[in-house]
């Protein structure tokens, strides 16, 4: 696990320039890898690349990057793991049996796939997470490359003068200029989910590569500016060649028909097996493993199978809250007793989770508003202390139906938008009047007096999110392109942005028309946006800043194409999600210790806002300084401010994203 970054520059610059640039590039990153660092540059091309190493396989120099292929064809610097390298090895050294292996790293055997297979076809031939960029002397072209789910991050743009690319944006700072402003259009996407949605990033001509696709640069050429509509839409030009070389619509298309083959049984015993496979894989590794044990399904499911399949006793790593309210270390304790793991726990002040607040937009570069990225940082800090490498159970949720949306959501947007417009918009705009404390009261005298088999924890926030959709949505495929959207489409955000709100999951589905769940189109743009973008985003910077490797095994491209294919019932059933990977994990932790309602990740923002917060949201949130700043309009800031603080009515959501980016601003200008 690594950071990279290199660089091409329009006019010609001396070799010792072209190593200071690259230099204070990779300088930028040092976090993803404090263990060493590296550069090799091309004077003639004005071409560099620069690496700075987390050494996990191949502790020895031997691992060390930019590394040259056999032949001395290619030069890749390379980030991320790959699982599946010794039986690499074992077909390269099938076609050469006198091949002279130079030390054990997985970034020698990507390099000998590339020599006799070439870049494509290496590349269907991997398991695991990556971002690389590979310099071929051959050919002249550059080719950047990343991983199926978008596990591993990569950033590439222009300035007037440089073509350059990393693992985050940090290391641009010295290389953007006048045409690497805000862009306004990313910052409106931004406020409505959270998150900046892939291929644009926060800043003009700076854009994130899609997870499994492939990006190819003629060196002896400096590549054409293109436009942003071009970037997303034609994605070419004549030196400048983007592809996908794997994209999750394949795993909707199974030959093997699993559904008519398999019982119920067969296909538990299936996904066992798959993710067994996965997580033993993933053992690999030079230095301390563990896991993340939150106590829910998916990181014990992982952690359980883990512990199975390690010769020896397993660390897990879970951090509680002093707010019982959102403490959920009591069943991780429960969990790792159940399967023996040397667990470790850290109890965590409202202090202490409040003071990563303003370290924020430093660890992600740009606004993201997944409030959960604070215990997230604060678990990957904890288990930094112990151990290189985490596992996860991140994509669960995608593959095999976890979240509420999916179980319940689903069969309700099915029912009630068969209603006529008016009638949904009346129900609509009775719940949003509805006070959030009311709401919160009924939905707790629900849990308590067990009524039905729903989750009515946080019952304000189902509400407001089922008013929001009655009100807002025309029909399904708006559902569909907003599951997690904060505001009303028609809502003018930003100053300057564009009219015309693009539906940025929606595009390129052919596939996606002829499935007939709804539920299964719900988890396919899931994978193709929200666990990219959000999830394994968080993920990725908060350990990362640690230095810290996290594996996420669900994220198998072998599980996933089963997962997808595998009956509906066996992954939502009477509004419960995860129905295989429930019954898998009652093998090996008690069913009570198990099944209770889905808290996540959370932490208390809306009472933070009105506490602990409150002082320096209101100094963000001025309206004087937002109008000064010019990019968002102080009334309906305000607005939602007030209504918060009155109790009334919780715009933590809306808020926590205008905050971030408000913090995150400060810090740019800075």
């Amino acid at each position: 696990m690594c950071g990279i970054a290199g660089l091409i520059s329009s006019r010609q610059k001396s070799e010792s320039l072209l190593k200071e640039n690259i230099i204070l590039m990779t300088e930028k990153i040092k976090h993803r890898g404090p263990d060493g660092s590296g550069i090799w540059i091309e004077p003639k091309l004005n071409l560099a690349l620069g690496h700075r190493r987390l050494s996990v396989i191949d502790l020895s120099n031997a691992g060390e990057q930019p590394m040259t292929s056999p032949s001395g064809r290619y030069i890749i610097s390379f980030n991320g793991e790959i699982y599946n390298h010794i039986d690499l090895r074992k077909k390269i050294n099938f076609k050469n049996k006198n091949f002279f292996w130079r030390g054990n790293s997985d970034t020698e055997s990507l390099l000998a796939m590339f020599d006799l297979f070439g870049i494509e076809k290496t590349l269907i031939e991997l398991k695991g997470m990556f971002a690389f960029a590979v310099w071929d002397k051959k050919t002249n072209f550059l080719t950047l490359a990343r991983d199926r789910f978008g596990e591993k991050p990569l950033f590439y743009g222009w300035s007037k003068e440089n073509f350059f690319f990393a693992s985050e944006l940090k290391s641009f700072t010295n290389l953007r200029d006048s045409s690497n402003s805000v862009s306004r259009k990313a910052l409106d996407y931004f406020l409505r989910f959270m998150y900046v949605p892939a291929p644009l990033s926060i800043f003009k001509n700076i854009y994130k590569l899609e997870p499994g696709s492939m990006l190819q640069i003629n060196c002896s050429k400096f590549p054409e500016v293109l436009s942003e509509d071009k970037i997303i839409f034609t994605k070419s030009s004549i030196d400048f060649i983007f592809s996908k070389w794997w994209d999750i619509d394949s795993c909707l298309s199974c030959k093997d028909n699993i559904q008519e083959k398999y019982s119920s049984k067969d296909h538990l015993e299936n996904v066992e097996k798959l993710l067994s496979s996965s997580i033993q894989r993933q053992l690999i590794g030079d230095v301390p493993l563990g896991a993340f044990l939150s106590g829910g399904i998916d990181s014990s499911l992982v952690a359980a199978l883990m512990a199975k399949h390690s010769k020896k006793k397993i660390n897990t790593y879970t951090i509680g809250f002093e707010s019982k309210k959102y403490d959920e270390s009591i069943h991780a304790n429960n969990v790792a007793k159940s399967i023996g793991t040397n667990h470790h726990e850290e109890i965590i002040t409202a202090s202490t989770a409040t003071d990563v607040i303003p370290k924020l937009p430093i660890i992600f570069d740009e606004p993201f508003a997944d409030s959960s990225q604070i215990p997230t940082y604060l678990v990957s800090h904890f288990a930094k202390k112990e151990i290189t490498v985490a596992l996860t159970g991140d994509g669960a949720d995608e593959l095999f139906g976890g979240y509420n949306r999916y179980t319940q959501a689903a069969k309700s947007w099915d029912r009630l938008y068969k209603l006529p417009k008016f009638s949904r918009t009346f129900l609509g705009s009775i719940l949003s009047h509805i006070p959030d404390s009311a709401l919160d009261f009924g939905g707790n005298m629900m849990n308590k007096l067990g009524y039905g088999s729903r989750n009515y924890f946080r019952f304000a926030d189902k509400i407001r999110k089922a008013s929001f959709y009655l009100t807002e949505m025309s029909d399904l495929n708006d559902v569909l392109a907003n599951p997690v959207s904060e505001w009303p489409i028609g809502t003018k955000l930003v100053k300057g942005a564009p009219d015309q709100i693009e539906n940025f999951n929606l595009r390129n589905t052919e596939i996606f028309e002829k499935i007939n769940s709804t539920e299964i189109k719900m988890m396919v743009l899931d994978c193709k946006t929200y666990l990219p973008d959000d999830i394994l985003c968080k993920v990725d910077r908060s350990s990362m800043s640690n230095s810290l490797e996290t594996r996420a095994p669900f994220l198998d491209d072998n599980l996933a194409e089963y997962a997808f294919n595998m009956p509906l019932e066996l992954k939502i059933k009477e509004n419960t999600g995860k129905v295989a990977l429930r019954n898998i994990l009652y093998k090996y932790v008690p069913k009570k210790i198990i099944e209770r309602p889905k808290m996540g990740f959370a932490v208390p923002v809306s009472d933070w806002l009105r506490g602990p917060l409150k002082d320096w949201a209101r100094n963000l949130l001025d309206e004087k300084k937002i109008e000064e700043q010019g990019y968002l309009f102080p009334e309906i800031v305000s607005h939602i401010w007030h209504q918060h603080q009155s109790g009334k009515f919780d715009h933590s959501a809306k808020l926590w994203a205008i905050l971030t980016f408000q913090s995150w601003l400060e810090e740019y200008e800075r």
